[in-house]
């Protein structure tokens, strides 16, 4: 059960247990009470979805539909055209693995996406491609609860003491 209120500021927000039992808090980003109403709607019907067990198996192309949509009422417009330009680049480089289930994506998946992008794209399109997965695959963990972990964890590692970082292509 998810409960929203408006702050002083006239933004709308909403309180929810996630999957984990977890209490959430979040900015529903709208000073209308109706948009408001229908985001929580749109929280409890994906609740439920978990609930009844139907998001275990959500294809990758899934995924991001659904992220993109729930997203589309939290996050600027530009935003999300960022989004939704960096999920086609993942989805079409999967080809018919697009409808594979989401868990089906390991952190050698994302690699090998990562280090064909840098043979045709700039070292700044991938780390952004990369963050763009990364924010997918948290969301799929905390709020959806489709996976149990995110394969971009460690993509980055410490190569020396004053903090330089350098990608991680899983050599260790």
């Amino acid at each position: 059960m998810s409960t929203i209120y408006r702050r002083k500021n006239g933004v709308w927000y909403i309180n929810y247990v996630n999957h984990r039992g977890q209490r959430r808090q979040e900015s529903l980003r709208t000073k209308r009470e109706r948009t408001a109403r229908k985001l929580r709607e749109r929280y409890e019907r994906e609740r439920e979805r978990h609930l009844c067990g139907e998001s275990s198996a959500v294809s990758v192309r899934g995924a991001v539909e659904e992220f993109l949509a729930l997203h589309a009422g939290r996050v600027a417009p530009g935003t999300l055209g960022f989004y939704r330009a960096k999920f086609s680049n993942f989805v079409s480089w999967l080809g018919s693995a697009a409808s594979a289930p989401l868990a089906s994506v390991d952190r050698q998946t994302v690699i090998r996406y990562r280090r064909e992008r840098l043979a045709t794209s700039s070292r700044s399109t991938v780390r952004g491609d990369v963050a763009a997965l990364g924010l997918l695959f948290a969301w799929a963990v905390d709020e959806a609860g489709y996976l149990s972990y995110t394969p971009i964890t460690q993509m980055l590692r410490r190569t020396d003491n004053n903090g330089t970082r350098e990608p991680n292509h899983g050599k260790d």
